[in-house]
């Protein structure tokens, strides 16, 4: 995985905590809601009703202000919470339609908490969409972070792409690591005499030694595809660029050129042959080794 795919481990951990921080609001809100919907009332009177503004530049937002007096057996009180859950707002007019019932002197009904008659709220049935909102924001972020993984991991992103730059899916490259333009015969492997008639064997993870050498599909080797140690290539035209094998259990021998990576299933023709199939084109190549030093 490279620098974008812990990028989106980043977006998709961000994304998570959001998540997690907002629907616990939420759901406080909605319990804090129900609880007070039981709670007793007592008579109130506005004191203050206004709307501040937080913040500065995009991250300002406007915040519902109101001051309430209320008595419970003698005591006095003072609330300010008009209903439960954030009640910031972006626009100056949403804030002021949440105050516009309560006018400075007007009555009010007051719920209270009978075990703390401080804790006390105006509408006690209602509760804002904010944690809501934010919860489904932190949901859509924690995708996007796991879709930037997913799709990173699968070489879709930063290091795929088209193995030659300006050659349609469905064309055979021209030039790269392999080179040649290699027959097809009816059971799908290339023209060498009996490798497409041997059973082949997925390249498994350990198999970076066995792959060094030189590999041609021309016959005679003549023009050969040289792998080295040190997982740089020379192709059968003289490209040259750097070779690796997959994920664990992928069985993909990938070929980075200067136009991106070519992503191939490989597979082992007994002890010396190699089925190639390049994924973007379906072409598909079988390589003989050229010498037995590996």
């Amino acid at each position: 995985m490279d620098r974008l795919g812990y990028l989106g481990l980043f977006v998709a951990l961000v994304g998570g905590v959001a998540l997690i921080w907002a629907w616990r609001g939420n759901a406080s809100s909605k319990a804090l809601s129900q609880a007070a919907q039981r709670w007793p009332t007592a008579q109130g009177v506005i004191n203050d009703a206004t709307v501040v503004l937080q913040g500065y530049g995009r991250s300002a937002y406007w915040l519902p202000a109101i001051s309430y007096a209320y008595s419970v057996t003698g005591r006095e009180f003072v609330g300010g919470r008009i209903r439960f859950g954030y009640i910031g707002t972006r626009g100056r007019g949403a804030a002021e339609r949440m105050i516009a019932p309560y006018p400075v002197g007007s009555v009010v009904a007051v719920r209270y908490d009978p075990q703390d008659p401080q804790s006390s709220v105006l509408e006690a049935d209602r509760v804002t969409s904010n944690y809501l909102i934010g919860a489904i924001c932190g949901a859509v972020v924690l995708a996007l972070g796991l879709a930037i993984v997913v799709l990173n991991l699968q070489g879709t992103t930063s290091r795929a792409g088209r193995p030659y730059a300006g050659v349609s899916p469905t064309a055979a490259p021209t030039a790269g690591p392999l080179g040649g333009a290699p027959t097809t015969n009816a059971n799908g492997g290339g023209g060498l005499g009996s490798a497409a008639n041997e059973e082949p064997q997925r390249i498994g993870d350990t198999d970076a030694s066995w792959l060094v050498g030189s590999w041609g599909n021309d016959g005679d080797c003549r023009r050969p595809m040289v792998l080295t140690a040190n997982n740089d290539y020379v192709g059968a035209d003289g490209a040259t660029g750097s070779w690796y094998l997959g994920l664990p259990g992928s069985s993909t021998l990938n070929f980075r050129t200067g136009a991106g990576t070519v992503v191939t299933a490989a597979r082992k023709l007994g002890a010396d042959g190699l089925r190639i199939e390049i994924l973007d084109t379906h072409r598909v190549v079988t390589m003989r080794r050229c010498s037995a030093s590996r």
